[in-house]
């Protein structure tokens, strides 16, 4: 697994990179253990943004949030990522049967 983090407009925390390094781990360990996953963490008025990138079988995936709380943000935007990528995975096996 490849996973690479950046935060722009304000300081970098262990407590949250670990948090979202611990959701890409179980997503690749699921999904693709070669995966790749970048996310950039930014502000967003009184809140944060967080993008996601990941790149899982072979396909681009992408998701995107906003909150006050960035821990919870962090949950949700990799919810939203697993899902995609359960839904490309169930793409992928019905087209091979």
């Amino acid at each position: 697994m490849d996973f690479h983090v950046s935060f722009r407009h304000f300081q970098k925390s262990s407590a949250v990179v670990e948090r979202a390094e611990k959701r890409a781990r179980r997503l690749c360990e699921r999904f693709d253990p070669a995966g790749q996953v970048r996310a950039v963490f930014d502000t967003d008025g009184p809140g944060y943004r967080l993008d996601l990138t990941a790149r899982l079988r072979g396909e681009h995936l992408a998701a995107r949030g906003r909150d006050h709380d960035v821990y919870r943000l962090v949950d949700d935007v990799f919810n939203r990522l697993a899902r995609q990528a359960m839904r490309l995975h169930d793409r992928q096996t019905a087209a091979v049967v």
